[in-house]
């Protein structure tokens, strides 16, 4: 099958969604955000105040430390800095913490250090522009990396996969946009259309995808019973299912449904026998 490109906008359901290059091949999905226009940060030293929240502290995370070789680095940051004393950046070194220096310092100094800062704290920042790519990987892979990925696509199998237009847990569609959830336990997060024709399409082309790859699958597991026990389906529509032996049933997992509602094909196919 030819492979198929969108452009969209992802959301995880917390944070804004991010721009976002979606290509579906002959059995999966993938997605790529897009490296959005980094802010022109200067980067000479600058000095920024933050007022500690009881809830959310400072509201940045850091990576480095001397035992990486690295200074201390931003690597999130979870409120908006720029009303208090100056705007934070991914990617911005730490160089002192009230006058303190972090130079040589581990990670866990540095935690140490801007845990007992103060409610005001007062950091002296510089920009590594570089480093905010390598940063945001990390963050994904839940370590600290040095180097970036080969590959930093997110991969989803569409063999068994649900495509769903409805919020989670309801009876509402989304507007102009969808979810995939894998076999596999992988989900998607909320992908955002720019416009409706660009939706029917992606949802065609999923589902399109998603029906070949399960009546292939269906078909070649017949060949592993007797006909009494095949499954019948049509790569065209949802699956017929007759009634299969377990063991096919213990291949299919559980998917999410395309009416909103959580549905497994393996208890369709026992309440299609009657059991």
């Amino acid at each position: 099958m030819e492979e198929k490109r969108f452009a969209v906008t992802v959301s995880d359901g917390k944070q804004a969604p991010r721009v976002t290059s979606l290509n579906i091949t002959a059995d999966s999905l993938f997605l790529s955000e897009v490296a959005e226009a980094v802010p022109l940060v200067t980067n000479k030293v600058r000095t920024v105040k933050l007022r500690r929240n009881r809830v959310t502290g400072l509201g940045i995370s850091i990576k480095g430390g001397k035992e990486h070789n690295l200074p201390i680095l931003i690597s999130k940051i979870y409120r908006d800095t720029s009303k208090e004393g100056g705007q934070l950046f991914v990617g911005d070194a730490i160089l002192k913490v009230n006058e303190k220096s972090l130079e040589e310092v581990t990670h866990q100094e540095a935690v140490d250090m801007l845990r007992l800062a103060g409610g005001v704290v007062q950091l002296q920042i510089k920009h590594f522009r570089s480093a905010s790519r390598y940063l945001k990987q990390c963050s994904e892979r839940g370590s600290l990396c040095m180097a970036p990925s080969d590959d930093s696509r997110r991969h989803f199998p569409l063999l068994f996969a649900c495509v769903t237009r409805y919020m989670s847990g309801a009876d509402r569609l989304r507007e102009r946009a969808l979810e995939v959830f894998c076999a596999n336990g992988q989900h998607s997060g909320i992908i955002i259309c720019p416009s409706d024709g660009q939706l029917d399409a992606l949802f065609t082309a999923l589902q399109e995808r998603i029906d070949a790859l399960n009546f292939r699958a269906i078909m070649d597991s017949n060949r592993l019973f007797l006909s009494s026990d095949q499954v019948s389906a049509s790569s065209r529509q949802a699956p017929h299912l007759r009634c299969p032996s377990d063991q096919l049933c213990r291949l299919v997992r559980p998917a999410r449904g395309i009416g909103g509602a959580s549905a497994h094909v393996a208890a369709t196919v026992r309440r299609a026998e009657g059991r």
